[in-house]
C-alpha cells in the first residue's frame, strides 16, 4: 500500500472517529439537559443526532418526546428505530411502549389497536431476546393491567411473572407483589416489594413501593418511600422525576398537609412535565 493510501484512510479513519466522538458528546450534553429539565434543547439536540440513525439517539429522542406529550413524534422516531435496527430488542420495546402512548392521543375505537401494536412490540423483543427484561416486564404488567377486551390475561401475566423470576430475582419479587396486590395479598406484596427494593435499588422499583403505600392509604410511608427515588439510579423506562411530586401531593394531602401538598404541585409543575402529567397535577390542584 502506498504512503499516499495509507494517509487517505488514516484521514478516514480519524474523521469517523471525531464524527462519533462529537455524537457522544452531543448526546451527553442532549441528555444533561433533559435532566436539568431543559426539554427545548434536549429535544433540539437529539432532532439533530437522531438525523445520523444513532440508536441511542433514537432511542432517547422517542422517550422525550413521549413524556413530552409528542406522542406522534414519539411513534415516528420509534418506528424508524426499527427501521433501522430491525433485529434489536431495545428498538422494539421502544416501539412498544410509543404505542402504549398513543393510548393517551386516540378516540375509545382506536385503544385496542393501539394496545395490540404495543403488545407486539413487546413481543418482538422477546422473540429477539428471550431474557430480555425490559420486553418481558413489559408484557407482563400488559397482561397483568389491561382489560380482558383488551387482551388482559392473568394466566399469561403469571407465565411472565414465572420466566422474571427466573432471570432476575429482583424482578421476579416485583412481578409477584404485583400479581399479590391484586388479588388483595397486601402484607405478602409489601414483603417482596421490599425485597424488590433491596434487589434492584432503583428510582422506579421505589416509586412502585411508594405508590402501593399511596394506594394503602399509608402516606408517611409513601412519603418516605419516594424521598428515595431522586438517590437511587434510574433506569431508561423509570417514570420521569417530576412524577415523584404526585406522590408527594398526594401523601400530603391525604395527611392533611394542604399547602405542603400545593407546594409539591408547584414543584412538580416546575420540573416542566409533560402534557399527561401536568393534567394529572391540576387534577390534584382541583381536588384540594
Amino acid at each position: 500500500m502506498n504512503s499516499k493510501v495509507q494517509i487517505a484512510i488514516l484521514f478516514l479513519w480519524l474523521a469517523g472517529l471525531a464524527a462519533a466522538t462529537e455524537a457522544a458528546s452531543s448526546l451527553d450534553q442532549a441528555i444533561a439537559a433533559y435532566e436539568k429539565r431543559d426539554v427545548e434543547n434536549a429535544l433540539e439536540l437529539l432532532e439533530v443526532l437522531a438525523k445520523t440513525d444513532e440508536k441511542q439517539a433514537l432511542m432517547n429522542l422517542a422517550k422525550v418526546e413521549m413524556r413530552s406529550g409528542k406522542a406522534k413524534n414519539a411513534l415516528r422516531a420509534a418506528e424508524r428505530l426499527v427501521e433501522v435496527y430491525p433485529d434489536d430488542p431495545d428498538a422494539h420495546l421502544t416501539l412498544g411502549m410509543a404505542y402504549l402512548t398513543m393510548m393517551g392521543e386516540v378516540n375509545v375505537f382506536r385503544l385496542i389497536s393501539m394496545a395490540k401494536q404495543a403488545r407486539a412490540g413487546w413481543e418482538k423483543a422477546i422473540a429477539l431476546d428471550p431474557n430480555h427484561i425490559g420486553g418481558l416486564y413489559s408484557l407482563f404488567s400488559y397482561y397483568a393491567n389491561a382489560p380482558k377486551v383488551g387482551g388482559g390475561d392473568i394466566e399469561q401475566a403469571h407465565l411472565m411473572q414465572a420466566r422474571l423470576a427466573a432471570i432476575d430475582a429482583g424482578y421476579g419479587y416485583l412481578s409477584i407483589a404485583l400479581l399479590q396486590a391484586k388479588d388483595e395479598n397486601f402484607d405478602l406484596a409489601e414483603a417482596n416489594l421490599l425485597k424488590a427494593a433491596s434487589a434492584l435499588d432503583t428510582a422506579g422499583v421505589y416509586f412502585t413501593l411508594a405508590q402501593f403505600y399511596l394506594d394503602r392509604e399509608r402516606f408517611e410511608d409513601a412519603m418516605d418511600a419516594i424521598a428515595k427515588f431522586p438517590l437511587k439510579p434510574s433506569n431508561f423506562w423509570d417514570p420521569d422525576p417530576p412524577a415523584r411530586y404526585l406522590v408527594i401531593a398526594n401523601a400530603q394531602a391525604g395527611l392533611g398537609n394542604i399547602v405542603a401538598a400545593r407546594a409539591a404541585i408547584d414543584a412538580g409543575l416546575a420540573e416542566k412535565p409533560g402534557k399527561r402529567l401536568h393534567e394529572f397535577f391540576e387534577n390534584i390542584r382541583k381536588d384540594l
